[in-house]
């Protein structure tokens, strides 16, 4: 039989709640056969115990305590980062900057996350998830025991350390994506007002080809005025604001996307300003051809 404890205090409820739900959600993804590992709580002075005992199957004893540490080792990082992280994130954010309501927390949150997980593959031993898994898979080698905001204060500082830059990058991510959403919905109201000068334009990317775009009587637009004046040619323009741009010129009161898959960001952005206006196809001759 193998037991670790791991530690919380009593005062912190949701932290506590927290690692409840992270240990029903590990136990339901993850298999410890032929060990058997049973969940248990109590209070201990001023902390809550949560308290792993393994209980070997009949094949071998052997394995057994390298599975259960490696199983409280999985609930303690998915702990961290599902609960212990998005407190921290909001502490800064408190602290080092002033938002406009309090609910912009909730919302530039998912913001610093996708921060972090550009950092995942950065470091020596790969991402920070398994960074801070080989540290408490280590740790709990050693020890029977883990005080969770000691383990955290004194063994992962580096890999903590990247929040308050991770937060920086974060709001500035957010407030461009928020700049550009104002953007959308200025082009969205010019393209509402603005007057019809095609009936209809069938937008293709063949495969591994610029896209080009035809009327309503099949014939294809000559782009180079637009080539020159956005310096695509020149690499000088991004291929999203380009053909926003000439769609926006053109003025069409129908747009027909073929082979969108093929442009998913482009397909989403050219929808997301003329609504329903744009249709998307798959399988007419247009799409068959290219």
């Amino acid at each position: 039989m193998e037991k670790i404890s791991v530690f919380l205090p009593n005062d912190q409820q949701s932290q506590q709640e927290g690692f409840r739900v992270t240990v029903r959600a590990v136990q339901q993804q993850v298999c410890t056969d032929p060990v058997a590992v049973e969940f248990r709580e109590e209070n201990r002075g001023d902390y809550h115990a949560f308290t792993f005992v393994s209980w070997p199957g009949e094949e071998s004893a052997a394995g057994t305590k390298d599975i259960v540490r490696s199983f409280v080792a999985l609930i303690v990082v998915e702990w961290i980062v599902r609960t212990l992280e998005p407190e921290m994130i909001r502490a800064i954010l408190r602290r080092d900057f002033t938002l406009a309501d309090a609910s912009d927390w909730e919302v530039i949150s998912p913001y610093v996350q996708f921060v972090l997980y550009g950092l995942e593959a950065e470091g020596p031993w790969g991402s920070r998830r398994a960074r801070m898994y080989r540290k408490v898979f280590e740790y709990l080698g050693e020890n029977h025991e883990m005080v969770l905001h000691g383990f955290v204060r004194f063994r992962l500082k580096e890999e903590l350390a990247a929040l308050p830059d991770a937060v920086e990058s974060g709001i500035d991510e957010y407030l461009r994506d928020q700049e550009y959403q104002q953007f959308v919905n200025l082009l969205r109201y010019f393209v509402s007002v603005q007057e019809p000068k095609h009936e209809l334009v069938h937008i293709v990317f063949p495969k591994d080809q610029p896209g080009w775009i035809f009327d309503d009587q099949g014939h294809r637009l000559n782009l180079k005025q637009f080539d020159d004046l956005f310096g695509m040619a020149d690499g000088l323009c991004r291929e999203e604001d380009y053909w926003v741009s000439v769609l926006v010129s053109l003025a069409p009161k129908q747009i027909v996307f073929h082979l969108g898959e093929r442009k998913k960001a482009l397909a989403e952005t050219i929808s997301g300003i003329f609504g329903e206006r744009v249709t998307f196809c798959r399988t007419c001759a247009y799409c068959l051809t290219y």
